[in-house]
């Protein structure tokens, strides 16, 4: 009932915002202001709503998946542009990140309350909801896309973001850490203008400062692991690969070969070592000028 009453109310969103109502999100976004006390924490009901109403809204407006599985419309496109512009100028994706990091580190530690731990799981996947690519599908082929960064990476990669994403992956809970692991290959994806700022970028996440370590971490659990767990491992390999992945990217850029070659080899390293159980078997493949690079790994 609730996903039918979101999806409803983004219906209702793209239709109205930013005209006539280019107030419309406001209301909403002041439920992600919570106080951590018990009697606040067993009633979210407003503030998951508005949680499941901004994945739904980043879903419409510019998911890659959904949009390159429609055909193209015109009218849509456009609407969807304005709406973007439109949340950029007001200020209220920002307001969307912030109020969604706030809400993070107010509940992340909060025990004994199921829908809190909920509210907190729903906050990372808007982070990483909004955060994600747009991918332009005009009237052309598929090998003709071309992605930007909807919302710019600033707003979710800042000091205080950076040292609450490695609270999280160190986290107690294996949801919240795999949430984490989400959020950075979403960030580290992110396109950029040149090969020098992904690299800035990779530089700024160092994921490969906490992959090892975590890594053997969660290989103490052995054949007791949970599904979260085995979620969480798969996560981290995905997180690795799409590291590898973009130092291979910038490769091409010759005044970057030093830089990038360091993280590649970061990566390489691990991989091939014995003591990670879930990259020693794993096979790197590097191909033609693409430089296209994949990783199999498997616990």
């Amino acid at each position: 009932m609730r996903n039918k009453f979101c999806y409803t109310l983004t219906l209702v969103f793209l239709r109205l915002y930013p005209n006539p109502s280019s107030d419309f999100l406001k209301p909403f976004l002041s439920f992600l202001d919570i106080s951590v006390t018990s009697q606040s924490t067993s009633n979210l009901h407003t503030t998951l709503l508005t949680l499941h109403l901004l994945c739904e809204i980043a879903s419409e407006i510019h998911d890659p998946l959904l949009r390159s599985a429609r055909s193209f419309a015109g009218d849509r496109n456009k609407r969807d542009g304005l709406v973007r512009d439109s949340l950029r100028a007001t200020g209220e994706t920002q307001a969307v990140i912030e109020g969604t990091l706030v809400l993070v580190e107010r509940g992340m530690n909060v025990t004994g309350q199921p829908m809190m731990e909920e509210a907190v799981e729903w906050a990372l996947r808007t982070l990483a909801a909004w955060a994600r690519e747009y991918v332009n599908t005009g009237p052309r082929s598929t090998s003709d896309m071309f992605s930007s960064a909807w919302v710019d990476i600033t707003i979710s990669v800042t000091p205080q973001s950076l040292a609450l994403y490695q609270q999280l992956v160190n986290h107690a809970s294996p949801v919240y850490r795999s949430a984490a692991l989400t959020i950075y290959n979403t960030l580290l994806a992110m396109g950029t203008k040149t090969p020098a700022e992904k690299l800035q970028v990779m530089s700024v996440l160092n994921v490969m400062a906490f992959i090892p370590s975590i890594e053997q971490n969660s290989q103490r659990s052995g054949k007791s692991r949970s599904s979260e767990e085995e979620r969480f491992r798969e996560n981290l390999a995905k997180l690795l690969s799409s590291q590898g992945v973009e130092a291979v990217k910038v490769y091409e850029d010759v005044g970057l070969l030093l830089t990038s070659r360091f993280h590649f080899i970061d990566v390489l390293s691990l991989v091939t070592d014995r003591r990670y159980k879930p990259f020693a078997s794993g096979k790197v493949v590097v191909r033609d000028t693409t430089a296209s690079y994949q990783i199999f790994g498997r616990s």
